[in-house]
């Protein structure tokens, strides 16, 4: 049964991966219509370049989440097809507002892309304020679906299956996930935009002033976002030792209290450590900010730290998630005692044994490579800026696409 275990970690580490990406997604949903209006209102043509190049990093990210991430999450849960129908009925309207949220916000990205520009002004800003809210509600509703799997509140009875669809909504440990998800998106996508804005300012590229604006606005933001977030996820740990202990144990297991599963308490001190390393150089770039140390290009170009913040701030967001999910391994959902009766909740006996088989596992592996190429290759486009950057730009021009 040790391929259902590592199959398990493969869906696991693919779907943290896709929250991550959906909050920084969200978070540019909600930013971009934003810098639009200032620079309708200002009329700042260089600000409505950058908030257009931000597009290209939304087509980045919904293409890697929903396309690489979630195909690839999806064929390996195919793994658990008894799980997958219980979890569908039981979730069924989450899981179809989600859906439907999904749908609606690329119908409404398509919109505000083509109407750059083209639209009355109220029409296009309404537009956007609708593509952000929903993407708000897609973090709220992927919350409830990742609180159920930390307590199974709204399940009455599995057999014959009876279920409490407004229960389900008032989970527990769904409201602190939810700002824990709101703060870091923020945080960390704010952090990566300073980063690329920082390796543009160093090889001149762009309107130099805005990037500086830019870069000042995002840091005291995502600082700010950090320090929310402390606060979120005491109480998001504190709903867990209430409401699912096995998962808190495994967290904490070896510090405050004996784990109950899988020891994952060395993550915990490796996630922690990133937090206070991400927290501290914000601190330091917003205390330059603030002693108007970094008013000038030339300061930014010198300060190492505006590099730092995004890589950092990604795989400390990575980390987050993987320890979510991780800690209640062996169970699909965390709750011993239920996985029991229902032998579908447990991972290693609810694979199917077709699938329990060294070649199948073999060759999930092979069919799992293209996908992280392609993620891999879209990553790099996003940090590098090559999509929406100078160099893009340019083969537009020698195509013919724009003038």
């Amino acid at each position: 049964m040790a391929a259902s275990i590592i199959i398990m970690s493969i869906i696991l580490s693919v779907f943290a991966f896709h929250v991550v990406l959906l909050g920084i997604e969200v978070v540019l949903s909600l930013l971009i219509p934003g810098l639009k209006y200032l620079a309708d209102k200002n009329n700042d043509a260089n600000l409505d370049r950058e908030a257009s190049r931000y597009m290209n990093y939304i087509a980045i990210t919904y293409a890697s989440q929903q396309v690489m991430l979630t195909a690839t999450t999806v064929f390996t849960l195919s793994f658990f097809p008894e799980f997958l129908v219980l979890a569908g009925r039981i979730l069924f309207y989450p899981l179809a507002f989600f859906i439907l949220a999904f749908a609606l916000r690329l119908s409404l990205m398509s919109a505000f892309w083509y109407g750059w520009g083209r639209w009355p002004r109220n029409l296009y800003y309404g537009i956007g304020v609708s593509y952000g809210f929903l993407g708000v509600l897609v973090v709220y509703l992927d919350s409830v679906l990742l609180g159920f799997l930390n307590y199974p509140k709204g399940l009455i009875r599995a057999s014959p299956l009876k279920v409490d669809n407004a229960q389900i909504y008032l989970n527990p440990t769904t409201y602190p996930l939810f700002f824990v998800l709101v703060f870091a998106a923020v945080s960390v996508t704010l952090s990566i935009l300073v980063f690329i804005h920082s390796a543009r300012i160093r090889a001149s590229s762009g309107p130099v002033d805005t990037q500086r604006n830019l870069i000042k606005h995002y840091v005291i933001i995502a600082w700010a976002s950090v320090l929310l977030f402390v606060p979120s996820l005491l109480w998001y740990l504190a709903s867990l030792a209430k409401y699912s202990n096995y998962k808190y144990s495994n967290i904490v297991g070896g510090i405050l209290e004996t784990p109950q599963g899988p020891n994952f308490s060395w993550l915990l001190v490796v996630f922690l450590l990133l937090l206070v390393a991400f927290g501290s150089t914000l601190s330091l770039d917003v205390q330059r900010i603030w002693q108007k140390k970094e008013d000038s290009v030339e300061g930014m170009k010198e300060d190492r730290l505006l590099i730092y913040h995004g890589p950092l701030g990604a795989v400390w967001f990575v980390l987050l998630f993987l320890l979510n999910l991780l800690s209640q391994t062996p169970y699909l959902v965390s709750d011993p005692e239920l996985a029991e009766t229902v032998t579908v909740l447990n991972v290693r006996q609810a694979i199917n044994p077709y699938a329990d088989m060294l070649d199948l596992y073999s060759l999930t592996f092979f069919v799992l490579i293209p996908y992280f190429i392609a993620f891999a290759t879209l990553l790099y486009f996003f940090f590098t800026g090559v999509i929406g950057g100078d160099r893009e730009i340019k083969g537009k021009r020698l195509a013919g696409v724009i003038e």
